[in-house]
């Protein structure tokens, strides 16, 4: 037994010891992609809408989740390692962030509310930004894509923010924030040609190629500037003031001018931001998911969140990203689809090609809008056909054959009247109102929705 009163350094410090933590750690990772494309198989093996479907794309985003945390930390021990021994082991192969980010996303569709996902992606990001082999063309593109994410992040309902209760989802939000703030530009800077010279010559090299982020990232200045996202948001606070709206309408007459325009054609992230700034600006509230959103606009209105919401979407189609675009803008277009055209089983279709059947981890399926006028709610009588539990399957009166004829294909009504007051069989009821959400619509009472 050693005698002496001095203790010896720790394992973990030895060279030794990082070459055996590097390989376990890259075994690991080859096996855990091993899993993950087994998992993947068993996936698509299985029909659509079967729960355990459901339950394996949970395991997988679990695993990619926990594949993406060994890559960062095989990262750290590749760099400790070069910087303490002065050796590689041969390779330093840094992080794909591109990869990491495209499974990430792809989580996020389906699970918005789960924290490790954001949590991981966010670690991936700040490793590649701080410690990458980057180009400015290239932290700056990775900064704004990952800065939309941080900001639909903020407005969310997170589960898991952290370890012990520690909210490391916040924590990433501002790091993110204080990389984006080490570019300092406006709009107007832009317009006017003041731009800081570093930051010009990058702008231009990018608008020159066509690189949407440019633009966006411009955008995004812009909105934190005003408090509609970034450290000076209010958190909760639902409603824009006017100047907030201002600053919307100016962001998105900003990316549809020339060369503008041209630069964020066909790019599914800068259109989800210009869908967001019409949005914000036409309805006067941030886009989220609160229940029973009543959004009252002018046929107009309606027309251009259409048209901006559907390049949207189909962008998100083409794009290497997931394939679909994030379910909120793809209810938003079955709404104004619907708003447009007064076409139900349009907006059905739209809102069935979602995919909710793959969501997990979200604690219920939200309905966010009510369908209005442009005076409020639109109301309907209907009569009780058929109560199974807590749902009331409903047949509405209405000359749209569609939506008259909907229980026959079982769609819900949920929420028909409160439960101290159930509803009975071929029970008449007036006033009811229509919600648009993830499972297709429901009927409510004019107040039943608020309970629910």
């Amino acid at each position: 037994m050693e005698k002496s009163g001095k203790k010896s350094k720790p394992e973990t410090y030895t060279e030794e010891s990082y070459e055996k933590r590097i390989k376990e750690l890259e075994e690991t990772i080859t096996f855990a992609n091993r899993q993950l494309e087994y998992l993947e198989r068993g996936i698509d093996e299985v029909p659509t809408g079967i729960r355990e479907k459901k339950y394996l794309s949970d395991q997988k985003n679990g695993l990619i989740v926990e594949i993406t945390r060994c890559n960062i930390w095989l990262q750290k021990n590749y760099r400790r390692y070069r910087d303490k021994f002065g050796k590689t082991m041969g390779m330093l192969p840094g992080l794909n962030y591109r990869d990491i980010y495209e499974q990430l996303y792809k989580a996020i569709l389906y699970s918005p509310e789960n924290g490790h996902v954001y949590n991981a992606l966010f670690d991936a990001f700040e490793e590649v930004y701080e410690h990458g082999d980057l180009n400015e063309q290239q932290k700056l593109k990775y900064l704004s894509e990952t800065k939309l994410i941080a900001d639909d992040c903020a407005v969310l309902e997170i589960q898991n923010r952290g370890a012990d209760d520690h909210d490391e989802i916040q924590e990433h939000l501002l790091k993110i924030q204080e990389f984006a703030t080490e570019y300092k530009v406006t709009i107007r800077d832009v317009q006017k040609n003041t731009m800081k010279p570093e930051f010009a010559q990058l702008y231009h090299e990018m608008i020159e190629t066509n690189q949407a982020t440019a633009v966006t990232f411009v955008c995004q200045q812009e909105l934190d500037a005003a408090g509609v996202t970034g450290e000076n948001r209010k958190l909760g606070d639902l409603e824009l003031t006017k100047e907030q709206r201002n600053t919307c309408r100016k962001v998105a007459e900003f990316m549809q001018e020339e060369p503008n325009k041209t630069c964020i054609q066909g790019n599914y992230f800068a259109l989800s931001l210009l869908l967001r700034a019409v949005w914000m600006n036409a309805t006067g509230y941030r886009l989220m998911e609160k229940e029973g959103q009543k959004i009252q606009l002018l046929p107009t209105q309606w027309k251009e969140i259409r048209r901006i919401s559907e390049l949207c979407c189909e962008a998100a189609q083409s794009n290497t990203v997931g394939n679909r675009a994030r379910p909120i803008f793809s209810l938003i277009r079955a709404l104004a689809v619907l708003q447009c055209t007064r076409d139900f089983k349009k907006c059905e279709e739209i809102i069935q090609g979602i995919g909710v059947d793959l969501f997990t981890r979200s604690p219920r399926m939200r309905v966010p809008f009510i369908y209005c006028d442009q005076d409020g709610p639109i109301h309907y009588n209907g009569m009780i056909e058929k109560l199974e539990g807590r749902t009331a399957w409903i047949h509405l009166e209405t000359d749209d054959p569609y939506l008259s004829g909907m229980h026959k294909v079982r769609y819900r009504m949920v929420g028909v009247t409160s439960m101290n007051n159930p509803p009975r069989e071929n029970e008449y009821l007036r006033g009811l109102i229509l919600g648009i959400g993830y499972n297709g619509f429901s009927a409510y009472k004019d107040n039943g929705q608020e309970r629910r």
